[in-house]
């Protein structure tokens, strides 16, 4: 499967986790420990928006100020499945443009490739929705279909084991199913 089709399918595997989340739940704990569901909502948001800015070439982000857009508000009192949907359109527009995957991407990083950054973007999104299933009180683990692409991009891309405890969490051994194994690499225990 292409980067493209998995992202869509990412995205809709989200949507899912975010429409059943409840108005009177936006402060209800989730597995990142210093984040309300709120918080985690507008993270991912800011990080699916981030992304489809650098594929579209229109920031040039420090690491400051790409943390800074990533968790402003972006709810203000939208219902979290509306708000995703429009970021998604919007950035599902700018990986599908053309010659959009054979880019250098300006992020807090540096240039990275336009794969690379698509694969943050999947990356984000897909943990991060099972991060929302989980603090909404769903059990639902990550398709195989996303979760072992996910895990061979996350075991590839330097910056995991560079932000080890600032990023992203020590990993935690275990795991029967690619679910499993790639949210315990990421420090989440499923």
């Amino acid at each position: 499967m292409d980067i493209i089709d998995l992202l869509d399918n990412g995205f809709a595997w989200t949507a899912d986790r975010i429409r059943v989340v409840r108005t009177d739940g936006m402060h209800d704990a989730t597995p990142c420990a210093a984040w309300d569901v709120r918080t985690l909502l507008n993270h991912t948001l800011g990080t699916i928006d981030v992304m489809a800015w650098a594929v579209a070439g229109d920031h040039v982000l420090t690491e400051a100020g790409a943390h800074a857009l990533a968790t402003q508000d972006r709810l203000g009192d939208d219902d979290p499945a509306a708000a995703f949907g429009v970021r998604v359109d919007q950035a599902l527009k700018e990986w599908r443009s053309p010659g959009a995957l054979d880019r250098a991407c300006a992020t807090e990083l540096g240039s990275i490739p336009a794969r690379s950054a698509a694969g943050v973007s999947l990356l984000e999104v897909v943990v991060h929705g099972w991060d929302i299933g989980r603090a909404t009180g769903e059990d639902v683990p990550i398709p195989a279909d996303l979760a072992e692409p996910v895990f061979a991009f996350a075991r590839q891309w330097p910056p995991v084991e560079m932000r080890r405890g600032v990023m992203y969490a020590p990993a935690v051994d275990g795991g029967d199913t690619p679910s499993d194994r790639l949210l315990r690499y990421l420090g989440r225990t499923p």
